[in-house]
């Protein structure tokens, strides 16, 4: 059954363990599996505040961004003509690029209204927050730290390598953990 206009949307990061069964519910389905740097992540995580364990271990935190993003990746490779993989990155510097290769998956019509969204800035960003209320708030996308796995420990450093080094690799990531 199609619902024409309609759509569901969730950036649960879980949700992609579940996209075999949402595929089987939703044939028509169509997915972005949204990629970002698991450094990047693993700070986000962990300068959160959210109440779960992989905002509070970084073993957790880095075993956790390692999973989604090989079921996301694994997920678009079996399902190139359903899902697209966009870059987290490439949003601040292409908002509009990104934006219409979503709709093109989708079959519909481009809207330089959701490129204008992304281009304002980040949403549901863990940095830059006072209140709990703030993430929802858009940020500049500069506003992002660079390089926030810079002050890891040699320890965490050698556990995210271990962890997510070689994914990081496949990916495209560079896999030096102290480089900008």
């Amino acid at each position: 059954m199609v619902s024409p206009g309609r759509r569901w949307v969730d950036s649960t990061p879980g949700s992609v363990l579940q996209w075999k069964v949402l595929l089987d519910m939703f044939p028509t389905a169509r997915f972005v599996h949204m990629l970002r740097d698991g450094r990047s992540v693993v700070a986000s995580l962990l300068s959160s505040g959210f109440d779960i364990a992989a905002a509070k271990d970084f073993r957790v935190a880095c075993d956790t961004w390692a999973t989604m993003a090989r079921k996301g990746r694994e997920f678009a490779e079996l399902h190139p003509d359903l899902c697209v993989e966009i870059r987290r990155e490439q949003m601040a510097i292409d908002p509009y690029g990104v934006t219409s290769e979503v709709f093109t998956l989708c079959g519909e019509a481009d809207d330089p209204r959701a490129g204008e969204f992304l281009a304002r800035g980040r949403v549901n960003s863990s940095y830059g927050n006072k209140t709990a209320s703030d993430i929802r708030k858009a940020k500049p996308h500069e506003s992002a730290p660079k390089a926030p796995w810079s002050n890891w420990s040699k320890a965490e450093l050698c556990i995210f390598e271990q962890i997510a080094g070689e994914l990081m690799k496949v990916l495209g990531y560079r896999s030096e953990t102290r480089s900008t």
